[in-house]
């Protein structure tokens, strides 16, 4: 879904890029954008397995970092042999010419406690070579590029390694989409982020609107009640707020997913308890809500979305195929961008009537 509003995004407001990738990529695949890395990056997320051994929660943007080498023990004597690693993205043949182009690239990373040296390779030349900056905080390093390259390759040679946010690939005006992939989490993972850093990287990427996209994974637990959820959703939505105040919030609800019975496949009995949960903790907290279940044809919509030809969900009856998804997406873009012009009408018509 996010390929496809991005695309459109772009299209209509000027813009190119993927935006923000993670230094590993977390599920390797991607339609945007190729993604490899060497085998020996670790990978910590706020969300999934989170690491209890963490002495912080300085998680980024992408509610994950990566390392090329483990966090110091005190009882383990230290490794002070020089490691390797490298991270390399190239274009996609499979996402749209927009998306493909980029005129500058942002390397975020933080707590360097020692110099590590850097090669940045595009289309196999060397193209620049230094030391990370050492300490605490966040570093940023930018290159500008007149032609995109069509393959970017950064090399990393130290005995220790900082903490890895994201690598950005935008243009140089318009807009930026980042899609911030958090497999298995039910949305309650911005409270367990560093508020100082999360300030750091929303404003040094200009964030104008936060899409959330929930609840999926809430739905095989099937409760009485979802008050619970509610509850703790309100939670991470008010965090956002009182960090972010001035950055809207739209959140994209659960989606219609069935289960069976007897000979059929029927909608989940929890599903539109989850949907209400999410909407009401939405409004409670000044946000918007787009309502996927309706918009995809409501209780029980899925066996018509899988029984399609040619298909547009999974056999699972849980996930969408990648066309089911550009279909949403594309149902919701039309809303979303309906909804600005009638807004952008109404402001211009209280300014002439003032």
């Amino acid at each position: 879904m996010t390929s496809y509003i991005r695309f459109k995004l772009q299209q209509q407001f000027g813009g190119n890029g993927v935006g923000l990738q993670p230094a590993v990529s977390l599920y390797g695949y991607q339609m945007s954008l190729r993604h490899t890395a060497s085998d020996n990056w670790l990978r910590y997320t706020a969300f999934g397995n989170v690491d209890s051994t963490l002495e912080h929660k300085k998680y980024g943007a992408l509610a994950c970092f990566a390392r090329f080498s483990p966090y110091p023990v005190d009882s383990v004597p230290a490794d002070t042999s020089t490691k390797e690693a490298w991270i390399t993205l190239e274009e996609s043949s499979r996402t749209y010419t927009i998306t493909r182009h980029f005129k500058q690239c942002r390397l975020f990373y933080g707590d360097n406690p020692e110099p590590v040296l850097y090669q940045l390779m595009a289309d196999g030349e060397l193209i620049d070579a230094d030391f990370l900056s050492v300490g605490e905080g966040l570093h940023i390093n930018r290159w500008q590029f007149e032609e995109t390259p069509r393959a970017l390759t950064f090399k990393f040679n130290g005995t220790g390694s900082p903490d890895f946010y994201g690598i950005a690939l935008d243009g140089d005006r318009g807009v930026a989409v980042d899609n911030i992939p958090m497999g298995g989490s039910a949305g309650l993972v911005f409270t367990r982020m560093d508020a100082n850093l999360l300030l750091q990287l929303y404003d040094t990427l200009n964030v104008k609107l936060l899409i959330l996209q929930f609840g999926g994974n809430v739905v095989p637990y099937i409760a009485e009640k979802y008050s619970y959820y509610e509850r703790w959703f309100y939670r991470e939505l008010r965090y956002l707020k009182r960090l972010f105040p001035d950055i809207p919030i739209l959140v994209i609800g659960v989606h219609d997913m069935s289960v069976k019975e007897k000979d059929r496949f029927v909608t989940y009995p929890s599903l539109e308890k989850i949907r209400d949960a999410l909407k009401n903790a939405t409004f409670r907290a000044g946000g918007a809500y787009w309502d996927m279940y309706e918009a995809m044809g409501g209780k029980n919509s899925m066996p018509s979305w899988v029984a399609a030809e040619p298909a547009l969900a999974a056999k699972d009856y849980a996930h969408f195929s990648p066309r089911g998804a550009a279909i949403l997406a594309e149902i919701f873009y039309n809303s979303f961008i309906s909804d600005y012009y009638e807004y952008m009408e109404l402001t211009k018509k209280q300014r002439r009537g003032k």
